[in-house]
């Protein structure tokens, strides 16, 4: 197991145990909206090694993942940063300017990547608080985009020592990042990283040619559960319906072991498929008991 490099809104490493005993020690994985990849990450160690793919429909993320895959030692360098509210600010509109030609560049070439834009957007993404990390501004504030202060806490990247203590000497704190980014850069070795629209990451070319397939699905929550709709740069209303039907008409395929996350009262699911109720920490009070995760008929109870 491996620690985020970030904290992410929506991750599901709180029951990750439960998700990898109901999936188990699958030949092939997929993670279509992987987001933090909080899962992937929490894969139990005495697992035998698999094909492993990850994608993500926000550039700013799979470009993180790529470039930690294949240049550790860049993303470290740009994300060994002290906490800085300027600098986080500033950064955040330069990120901004980015994203157009970020998003271009990674879906011409499938090696592409940028590691200053990597370790940037992972420190700011540690410590920016609430919504909006380099997320396009909805509803423009004054001055078109919004701003917000840095965390003092020490998250992700950011924590950089034992107990959540900062730490304050530059060499330590460089040599945490670099500590870390390298880690993540082992531990994605094997790991297939897309980038694109979620359906691309659950063909039969990406599932079952591989074998059996463990299929972990965290979409946006639909509009109907009530969530907030500011939350994701690259959000929909409506793409957990679609997900919804593909694990209905995949879900009695024996080459498949599916997890399907969302709210109670979200979807409605045919007999065999059982339910796995749990609490989470963020996002709106009301919210937090509903919980779900959905796993398909061959997933062990």
């Amino acid at each position: 197991m491996v620690k985020q490099p970030f904290p992410y809104f929506g991750g599901k490493s709180r029951v990750a145990g439960e998700v990898w005993r109901r999936l188990g020690d699958v030949k092939n994985y997929v993670e279509p909206f992987c987001g933090g990849a909080g899962m992937l990450l929490n894969r139990p160690g005495d697992h035998k090694n698999c094909t492993e793919t990850i994608n993500d429909a926000w550039s700013f993320v799979s470009n993180f993942w790529r470039a930690t895959k294949y240049a550790p030692d860049d993303v470290a360098r740009w994300g060994d940063s002290p906490v800085n509210e300027i600098d986080l600010q500033a950064r955040h509109r330069w990120l901004l300017a980015q994203a157009h030609e970020l998003e271009r560049k990674m879906k011409a070439d499938p090696d592409w990547f940028d590691p200053k834009v990597a370790g940037w957007w992972a420190f700011g993404q540690s410590l920016w608080i609430g919504e909006g990390w380099c997320v396009p501004p909805k509803r423009p504030a004054q001055g078109g985009v919004r701003l917000a202060r840095p965390s003092l806490e020490g998250r992700g990247l950011a924590r950089t020592g034992s107990g959540g203590l900062l730490v304050r000497t530059r060499k330590a704190k460089a040599e945490n990042v670099g500590r870390e980014i390298g880690v993540l850069a082992d531990r994605l070795r094997r790991v297939n990283v897309l980038h694109g629209d979620w359906k691309r990451a659950v063909t039969k070319a990406v599932t079952t040619r591989f074998g059996g397939t463990g299929v972990f699905l965290d979409p946006p929550y639909t509009q109907e559960s009530g969530r907030d709709m500011r939350i994701y740069a690259k959000d929909s209303g409506t793409v957990g319906h679609a997900v919804h039907r593909w694990a209905v008409e995949n879900g009695d395929d024996p080459k498949f072991k599916i997890a399907v996350c969302g709210y109670e009262g979200e979807y409605v699911w045919p007999a065999g498929w059982t339910a796995f109720a749990w609490k989470s920490q963020g996002g709106k009070r009301s919210n937090r008991g509903r919980e779900r995760i959905w796993f398909s008929p061959h997933c062990p109870a």
